[in-house]
């Protein structure tokens, strides 16, 4: 018969002290009278993952390891792994800040989350969760979901292509089939651009935004349209790239786009298009809008949305703008649009 080893029996006398976090799940299974075996499910950080959440260096958290005051496991291979809890409450009971605890009690969930859409690029695990807290009511942890997303190196444009707009995609597929009313609809929309609003400090605008030389953008949504959520994306992204923003807001005529831009010299005025509005309604804005056209002050329009994208009178060059483009998602429009700020 085998006896455990010392590492083993100190490994057992320390799991089941009171330094092992309340929500571990610790399954025993005696295979012999003096043999235990045991399995921890519990999530677990690496020191560098652990020193990135709470925002100090690996090598402090190596030290507080090695001192006993951060609980932590050692793998076959001799290397540290933090349980989460454990890093949870040493950050609490040190002051230290750490994003994770604004989600108490989900910090696992959202870590997941996190990890999967990070590491993976797979987001069904973000929508998911911002989903059920904006039909619940919880409206708060969404706001703040963002915010650490961006703190985690999400990009504006990956928070708003596979995060936001799949959520407001199943916020309107509950609403069509009746699971959410329109008062529902409309808190959700709201909550959502809040969470937009409340992530510009975090987007490094450049600062030249605010110098009336740089390049000027005129932004609003076409006329009818009242869904402003993707011209705010687009705003952010312009600011973010080094463009001065005059933004309009929601279901602007077309007349109106036309004379801001001759006001403000803009070299691009950007519009936002959403269902039920159609091709026809882009070409008869572009059309409206080149009566107005005046060659002294030359600019590109830029058409965007929910619109299909396969008819070709939308991404066809059209006289006599300096460029028609059409674009189905923030990333495409980024890249496209980033370059020309520095130019």
């Amino acid at each position: 018969m085998r006896h455990p080893s010392v590492h083993e029996d100190k490994l057992v006398t320390n799991l089941l002290t009171d330094q092992v976090p309340k929500n571990f799940r610790l399954y025993l299974s005696i295979k012999t009278t003096t043999l235990i075996t045991l399995i921890v499910l519990a999530t677990q950080l690496t020191t560098r993952e652990a020193a990135a959440l709470i925002g100090v260096h690996e090598s402090s958290v190596k030290r507080w390891c090695d001192a006993g005051t951060l609980t932590c496991l050692r793998t076959s291979g001799g290397h540290r792994r933090i349980p989460m809890d454990a890093l949870l409450a040493f950050a609490e009971r040190e002051g230290i800040a750490c994003p994770l605890l604004a989600f108490h009690p989900e910090e696992e969930v959202v870590w997941k989350a996190l990890s999967s859409a990070r590491d993976k690029r797979d987001y069904a695990r973000v929508v998911d969760l911002t989903y059920e807290w904006l039909r619940t009511g919880n409206d708060y942890l969404p706001i703040r979901l963002f915010q650490f997303l961006d703190e985690s190196g999400i990009h504006a444009c990956t928070l708003f292509d596979q995060i936001v707009r799949s959520v407001m995609y199943r916020v309107g597929a509950a609403w069509k089939e009746g699971s959410l009313r329109i008062g529902d609809e409309h808190r959700i929309t709201n909550v959502v651009l809040d969470g937009l609003q409340a992530l510009r400090p975090y987007l490094h605008i450049d600062p030249r935004a605010s110098d009336r030389q740089e390049p000027v953008a005129i932004v609003g949504c076409a006329e009818g349209n009242l869904h402003e959520m993707g011209a705010h994306m687009i705003r952010m992204l312009l600011q973010k790239a080094g463009w001065r923003v005059v933004y309009l807001g929601a279901s602007v005529p077309v007349e109106d786009l036309a004379i801001q831009q001759a006001e403000q010299a803009a070299e691009l005025v950007c519009i936002s298009f959403c269902a039920p509005q159609v091709a026809s309604d882009v070409l008869r804005t572009l059309d409206i809008l080149s009566r107005y056209y005046s060659a002294e002050a030359p600019y590109s329009v830029i058409t965007g949305g929910s619109l299909a994208s396969d008819d070709p009178e939308l991404t066809r060059s059209k006289d006599p703008f300096k460029m028609v483009r059409f674009f189905t998602g923030t990333e495409p429009f980024y890249q496209w649009v980033e370059p020309l700020s520095h130019s």
